[in-house]
């Protein structure tokens, strides 16, 4: 007996012993973290830490691209708004029939360029299909690829904001050929002249940018070429590049395989630019990606990775053509892109340029309270949305609904932000708390400039607003009953519009300081086919004063805005009268405005590429009561912070009789900026 509780006793003591060793353990794992490189993992890692943010509340010291967090248990990510979710899908050819073996992987999009770490991949089963889990942000988009041997690679992005789960389901393309002959200007074959697919649709994910979307082939000695893998049915433009020899690019038009007569004719005179990528202290930036937009030319640029000594290089790029660089680099969420560089080259022409990194911006939360301008009352349930541009140039948007006490909290704001109301009734008050700043470009908003040594965790505002009345435009077809959704909606307030689009219906606040007789003009518009007669057209007048009084009897005024298919046509052609070389990017534009109020009900409608080599005369609809106004323009050449503006230079207004029915053939006049019709 005495020997059994012996033995009991050394047992109670061996795990007594042992629930300590243990506890010690867990106590090290959560209480303690080591250092962590934030570039080790992304969104297919399942380790909370990778989605560490440093500019955050939680007290983090940093330093270069390592982060220290002591104490911080996997619990806190809870905080961070962390969440798992599962994509999952079926990959088929172009019969819908499954493909077994597929590869598809998927990383976060905050990470424009992956590297093996941050991309998590699976392979399709016997039936084509697969399942992925990510980790990260609530709000978070994933891009996805699948490829597979045979096919056609195909892209994608899903959201994982308000779920826990998404479908991707895609049917990968075939490949076909494309081949034709390379020459000089005097029609001579070109031979060793490398000919590849260069994609023409346009992408922000910089995994995907690069000069290929085929395999690079050389010209056969009488110039030939055959490129037996371009991605079949998808837009691209064919490129021969021979700068080694002193020619420029050649680059054809935006195609689709498979085709066989595709002749590229090659110039002397390419340019070359070369440059250095550094960082805001003069470091050289290895590997990262340079982009270079010839901006009238290709949408999608053409790229080059810098070397060791953070060097780069083009070679026979285009003369007098406008183009901009910049440099992304490899952060984990590759924060950090570079400044603009602007140039336009003549034939042969060289020159450096230096890319520089800023140091990365400060995180910070946006506290906010919205009152009452004149009560000073709490305003509770309006959504507060704010819009800033981050280091990535990219826009972000985060919305909140404020609380009982009229607070709302944002985070993950970068930089300068802008505050709007949305279909709350709200204006921004024209007295604002310092240092916030009615817009001047748009009285729906109100900026917020950060100053320069800001490097708070969260910066505290005050909003004040006015309630406001408001307009109700709603979308009807001519039995004046079906909603049309999908329309679009231009308002005219003053002499500039605004854009609608979706639900077939919009709401306008009306400023405080707004006269009861100023009258908002809404045009309706739907397509209906890619014909210039396949749309839908209509137009409701009302004015500010109309609104202001449904608001007296406890209504907000709603009028319909009925479209119907337009009874009256103009067409229109236009050429140039002096030396500029009219280009297929041209555009024109329509505007309408009310005759007898002129320019205070003037609203833009739509603008339409123009090639005047090829289009002809384009159709526009002329709307009784109107002036129509026909505007002329192209892209800019140096934009800072848009790749794609369109300026307007020159407009010729016209009543309705003087175009109903008629062929309009406009002359152009590049020196005095005019548009007249010819005589």
């Amino acid at each position: 007996m005495e020997q059994k509780n012996n033995a009991w006793q050394h047992g109670r003591w061996a795990v007594l012993c042992l629930g300590i060793v243990v506890l010690c353990v867990l106590t090290m794992h959560y209480s303690w973290r080591p250092v962590v490189d934030e570039g080790a993992s992304s969104s297919g890692d399942i380790e909370a830490v990778a989605e560490f943010d440093a500019g955050r509340d939680l007290g983090v010291s940093s330093k270069g691209n390592r982060v220290k967090t002591p104490k911080l248990s996997v619990s806190s990510h809870v905080n961070d708004g962390l969440t798992t979710l599962t994509i999952s899908g079926v990959i088929t050819s172009p019969e819908k029939q499954a493909i077994p073996g597929a590869q598809v992987s998927v990383n976060n999009a905050l990470v424009r360029l992956p590297r093996e770490a941050d991309v998590k991949t699976a392979v399709t089963d016997t039936n084509g299909s697969y399942c992925l889990q990510v980790y990260g942000k609530r709000d978070s988009v994933w891009r996805l690829r699948a490829n597979a041997t045979g096919y056609a690679e195909a892209y994608g992005v899903v959201s994982g904001r308000g779920k826990n789960a998404c479908d991707w389901s895609v049917s990968l393309g075939r490949f076909a050929a494309v081949s034709g002959i390379v020459v000089d200007e005097g029609g001579v074959g070109l031979s060793g002249v490398d000919v590849y697919a260069h994609p023409a649709q346009s992408s922000t994910n910089y995994a995907r940018v690069s000069s290929a979307c085929s395999s690079v082939v050389k010209t056969g000695v009488d110039g030939s070429y055959t490129i037996a893998d371009v991605p079949e049915k998808t837009p691209v433009h064919i490129i021969a590049d021979a700068s080694a020899k002193g020619y420029q690019l050649g680059l054809t038009d935006s195609i689709e395989s498979p085709r066989s007569d595709i002749r590229i004719v090659l110039q002397q005179g390419g340019c070359t630019i070369t440059g250095h990528v550094v960082d805001h202290v003069g470091t050289p930036v290895a590997g990262s990606q340079v982009l270079l937009f010839m901006t009238s030319v290709l949408k999608i640029p053409l790229s080059s990775i810098a070397d060791k000594q953070g060097a780069f290089r083009f070679d026979g790029i285009l003369p007098l053509r406008p183009m901009i660089m910049f440099a992304v680099g490899r952060s984990h969420y590759n924060s950090d892109v570079s400044n603009e560089a602007f140039c336009k080259l003549s034939a042969g022409e060289t020159t450096d340029v230096v890319l520089r990194f800023d140091p990365p911006s400060t995180r910070f939360a946006v506290r906010g309270k919205l009152i009452d301008d004149g009560t000073g009352a709490p305003l509770a349930g309006k959504k507060m949305r704010l819009y800033w541009v981050d280091g990535r140039r990219q826009g972000n948007w985060g919305s909140e609904t404020t609380n009982g006490n009229g607070e709302f909290v944002v985070h993950d704001v970068e930089g300068n932000y802008d505050v709007f109301f949305y279909d709350d009734g709200l204006f921004p008050a024209v007295r604002q708390d310092a240092p916030l700043a009615i817009s001047t470009k748009e009285r729906s908003r109100i900026s917020r400039i950060v100053p320069d040594d800001f490097h708070q965790v969260e910066d505290s505002i005050v909003v004040r607003a006015v309630q406001v009345p408001q307009i109700n435009f709603k979308v009807v077809a001519s039995d004046r009953q079906t909603v049309e959704k999908q329309a679009k909606i231009y308002i005219a307030e003053g002499n500039s519009g605004k854009y609608y689009d979706g639900d077939g219906t919009c709401k306008i606040c009306i400023p405080p300081e707004m006269p009861d007789e100023r009258t908002f003009v809404a045009i309706g518009i739907k397509k209906t086919g890619t014909g210039d007669r396949d749309l839908l057209l209509g137009t409701e007048e009302v004015t500010a004063g109309e609104a202001r009084r449904a608001v007296l009897r406890g209504e907000m005024l709603t009028r319909k805005l009925v479209l119907e298919r337009p009874e009256f046509w103009t067409k229109c052609s236009v050429r140039s009268v002096t030396s500029r070389k009219m280009s297929p990017e041209d555009r024109l534009h329509l505007v309408f405005r009310n005759t007898k109020k002129g320019e205070e009900s003037m609203t833009q409608l739509w603008d339409v590429a123009y090639d005047p080599t090829r289009s002809g005369f384009r159709e526009f609809p002329v709307l009784p009561g109107y002036e129509v106004g026909i505007r002329y323009g192209w892209y800019s050449e140096q934009t800072p912070g848009s790749l794609a503006s369109v300026l307007y230079h020159a407009d010729l207004w016209l009543l309705p009789e003087e175009c109903i029915g008629k062929e309009l053939e406009l002359d152009f006049n590049d020196n005095n900026k005019t548009l007249v019709i010819r005589k």
